[in-house]
Protein backbone atom coordinates (compact mmCIF):
# COMPACT_ATOMS: atom_id res chain seq x y z
CA UNK A 1 0.00 0.00 0.00
CA UNK A 2 1.17 3.48 -0.87
CA UNK A 3 1.57 6.08 1.86
CA UNK A 4 1.26 9.82 1.45
CA UNK A 5 2.78 12.28 3.88
CA UNK A 6 1.91 15.96 3.86
CA UNK A 7 4.36 18.32 5.55
CA UNK A 8 3.92 22.04 6.11
CA UNK A 9 6.63 23.64 3.96
CA UNK A 10 7.30 26.25 6.63
CA UNK A 11 7.82 23.65 9.37
CA UNK A 12 11.66 23.56 9.15
CA UNK A 13 11.83 27.36 9.23
CA UNK A 14 9.44 27.57 12.19
CA UNK A 15 11.37 24.90 14.09
CA UNK A 16 14.56 26.87 13.53
CA UNK A 17 12.90 30.05 14.83
CA UNK A 18 11.31 28.49 17.91
CA UNK A 19 14.13 26.13 18.88
CA UNK A 20 16.91 28.72 18.69
CA UNK A 21 18.79 29.12 22.01
CA UNK A 22 17.40 32.61 22.66
CA UNK A 23 13.84 31.75 21.58
CA UNK A 24 10.97 31.72 24.03
CA UNK A 25 7.28 30.97 23.83
CA UNK A 26 5.07 32.53 26.47
CA UNK A 27 1.37 32.09 26.83
CA UNK A 28 -1.36 33.90 28.66
CA UNK A 29 -4.91 32.87 29.30
CA UNK A 30 -7.14 35.93 29.23
CA UNK A 31 -10.79 36.45 30.07
CA UNK A 32 -13.14 39.23 29.08
CA UNK A 33 -16.87 39.99 29.02
CA UNK A 34 -17.92 38.48 25.70
CA UNK A 35 -21.07 40.58 25.63
CA UNK A 36 -18.86 43.67 25.49
CA UNK A 37 -16.18 42.32 23.14
CA UNK A 38 -16.85 39.57 20.59
CA UNK A 39 -14.23 37.02 19.52
CA UNK A 40 -13.91 38.86 16.18
CA UNK A 41 -13.39 42.21 17.94
CA UNK A 42 -10.84 40.61 20.28
CA UNK A 43 -8.96 39.22 17.28
CA UNK A 44 -8.96 42.44 15.24
CA UNK A 45 -8.82 45.16 17.91
CA UNK A 46 -6.73 43.54 20.65
CA UNK A 47 -4.58 40.93 18.87
CA UNK A 48 -4.41 42.51 15.43
CA UNK A 49 -5.67 39.67 13.27
CA UNK A 50 -5.56 40.09 9.54
CA UNK A 51 -3.13 41.27 6.91
CA UNK A 52 -0.05 43.12 8.14
CA UNK A 53 -0.90 46.26 6.16
CA UNK A 54 -4.42 46.37 7.63
CA UNK A 55 -3.69 45.88 11.33
CA UNK A 56 -5.83 47.79 13.81
CA UNK A 57 -3.86 50.71 15.28
CA UNK A 58 -2.95 49.92 18.88
CA UNK A 59 -3.38 46.16 18.49
CA UNK A 60 -0.65 43.92 19.91
CA UNK A 61 0.68 42.92 16.47
CA UNK A 62 0.67 46.51 15.24
CA UNK A 63 2.62 47.63 18.31
CA UNK A 64 5.20 44.83 17.85
CA UNK A 65 5.68 45.71 14.18
CA UNK A 66 5.85 49.45 14.83
CA UNK A 67 7.92 49.50 18.04
CA UNK A 68 10.09 46.38 17.71
CA UNK A 69 13.32 48.26 18.51
CA UNK A 70 11.90 49.84 21.67
CA UNK A 71 10.55 46.43 22.71
CA UNK A 72 14.05 44.97 22.53
CA UNK A 73 13.55 42.68 19.54
CA UNK A 74 16.76 41.99 17.59
CA UNK A 75 15.06 42.67 14.24
CA UNK A 76 11.71 43.63 12.77
CA UNK A 77 9.33 40.67 13.04
CA UNK A 78 9.17 38.58 9.85
CA UNK A 79 5.80 38.56 8.10
CA UNK A 80 5.66 34.75 8.17
CA UNK A 81 6.31 34.53 11.92
CA UNK A 82 3.19 34.57 14.09
CA UNK A 83 3.99 37.10 16.81
CA UNK A 84 0.82 36.47 18.75
CA UNK A 85 -1.60 33.60 18.43
CA UNK A 86 -5.12 33.75 19.78
CA UNK A 87 -8.02 31.36 19.44
CA UNK A 88 -10.53 32.78 16.97
CA UNK A 89 -13.70 31.34 18.48
CA UNK A 90 -15.12 29.64 21.55
CA UNK A 91 -14.73 26.24 19.88
CA UNK A 92 -11.14 26.92 18.89
CA UNK A 93 -10.47 28.13 22.44
CA UNK A 94 -11.53 24.72 23.80
CA UNK A 95 -9.48 22.88 21.20
CA UNK A 96 -6.41 25.02 21.87
CA UNK A 97 -6.66 24.51 25.62
CA UNK A 98 -6.78 20.75 25.10
CA UNK A 99 -4.03 20.73 22.47
CA UNK A 100 -1.53 23.26 23.88
CA UNK A 101 -2.23 23.14 27.61
CA UNK A 102 -3.30 19.50 27.91
CA UNK A 103 -6.37 20.48 29.90
CA UNK A 104 -9.08 17.94 30.64
CA UNK A 105 -12.31 19.59 29.51
CA UNK A 106 -14.73 16.97 30.86
CA UNK A 107 -16.21 19.20 33.58
CA UNK A 108 -15.27 22.52 32.01
CA UNK A 109 -17.80 25.36 32.32
CA UNK A 110 -17.02 26.82 28.87
CA UNK A 111 -17.47 23.40 27.28
CA UNK A 112 -20.75 22.88 29.13
CA UNK A 113 -22.07 26.22 27.84
CA UNK A 114 -21.14 25.40 24.23
CA UNK A 115 -22.42 21.83 24.11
Amino acid sequence: ASRTFVVNGQFPHLCEEFLAPAAAVKFFRVCWARRQLSWREFDTQVIGGGAEDKLEKGSIREIFLRDWKELGLPAAPAADLELVFASSSSWEFLRDRRLWLGEDLAGDEDRRLLV
